[in-house]
């Protein structure tokens, strides 16, 4: 299992376009199980999630990644879990 912690990453103050490094260092270990650790981020946007999820979901599927993808210290859970079951709108 990999841990990313976002902050070391991508600083505390993320934005929609920070998905995109984030997404590349996802992909290369998709394979396993991927923890994302959200520890001192206040706001994460919607976009952010429908940016770094949407490309992953298609190709591997919903199922695929909320199998292999854990997010903790998310301080608003539902808008990555609306991403994921593809109830969000940006």
């Amino acid at each position: 299992m990999k841990e990313i912690l976002v902050k070391e990453v991508l600083g505390v103050n993320i934005s929609a376009e920070d998905a995109i490094i984030l997404k590349e260092m996802m992909n290369i270990d998709l394979g396993n199980n991927i923890v994302l650790d959200f520890k001192d981020i206040k706001d994460v946007p919607v976009a952010f999630f429908s940016s770094l999820l949407t490309e992953t979901i298609c190709k591997k599927g919903r199922d695929y990644v909320s199998e292999h993808l854990v997010v903790q210290n998310l301080s608003d859970i539902q808008a990555f879990r609306r991403v994921l079951l593809g109830t969000s709108c940006c």
